[in-house]
Parts: structure tokens; sequence; C-alpha cells
């Protein structure tokens, strides 16, 4: 049995992150954090603005769990840069978790997707809701559904 949370907040991690809030029996609400596209800002500059935006989505829910779905490395090398990025993009939401009193668990995606394909995922999610979500916020509600036993 599957014990389930009240209230869930998942993330699917990126320079556009889904995110997602179950609360009670029903997501509650859900978007997506853009970065912001001036080509003009640093590197640094870009993920204080992340870790910004991800603590205004963050800060006024009270929240039992939340789930950020990790990379996976796969020895690509032509991924790696991309991967270090993921990686600093995940370790700015987790330090924001941390400041303001939250733990969260990482979560590999084939550990609540299983070896469904990202359109399977998509279909689920809109049998399971009965809503269609933008890229990054469908795999933030999959996460969730999965994690209840929903998915």
């Amino acid at each position: 049995m599957i014990k389930r949370e009240d209230t869930i907040m998942a993330i699917d991690p990126g320079i556009n992150t889904g995110w997602a809030l179950w609360d009670g029996d029903i997501i509650r609400d859900s978007g997506v954090i853009r970065r912001k596209k001036d080509k003009t800002l640093t590197e640094e500059k870009i993920y204080e603005d992340l870790y910004n935006k991800f603590y205004d989505v963050i800060c006024n829910r009270i929240v039992q769990l939340t789930l950020i779905e990790d990379s996976q490395y796969r020895g690509d090398p032509t991924k790696a840069k991309s991967i270090i990025k993921l990686s600093k993009i995940i370790g700015i939401y987790m330090a924001v978790c941390f400041d303001y009193g939250r733990y969260p668990k990482l979560i590999h995606y084939s550990q609540w997707a299983g070896n469904m394909s990202a359109e399977m995922v998509k279909r689920r999610v809109k049998i399971a809701t009965g809503k269609t979500y933008r890229e990054h916020e469908c795999d933030a509600v999959g996460m969730i559904l999965a994690h209840q036993g929903l998915l």
C-alpha cells in the first residue's frame, strides 16, 4: 500500500521548470518557471533569477513532500555541458528547499515513469486529471500521480 501524502510539490527542473502541487486529492496548482530571455545576463544572474522565482512558488505553500526530478548522466559526452547546468539548477532548487525548511527527495525519471515514453506519460496524465499540461508541467503532475499510485 502506498502511503499518500496530503500535500506534495513536484519539480521537473530545467531552464524552463515545471512544477505541480497536490493538495488533498487533486492537483491544486501547477505552472512553469521560465528563465529570463535576456541574453546579456550572466550565468550567475540567471541562477539567481531561478532561485527567486522558485522561492516565489514555494514560499506560501504548506508542503509535506517535495519531489525533484534528478538528472541521469548516461555517459554521452555531447550532453556533459547540459548535465552540469541541470545539476546547478537542481542544486539551486534544493537550496531553496533547505533554506525554507523543506527537505526534498530526488527522484529519477525511471523511478516514477518506469519505461513509459514522454507521450505515454502525457496520455496517462490527461486520463487521470482530464487536463492537458505543458511539457515540463506535465512531468511534474506525472511525478505526483505516480507517487500517489494514480498514474
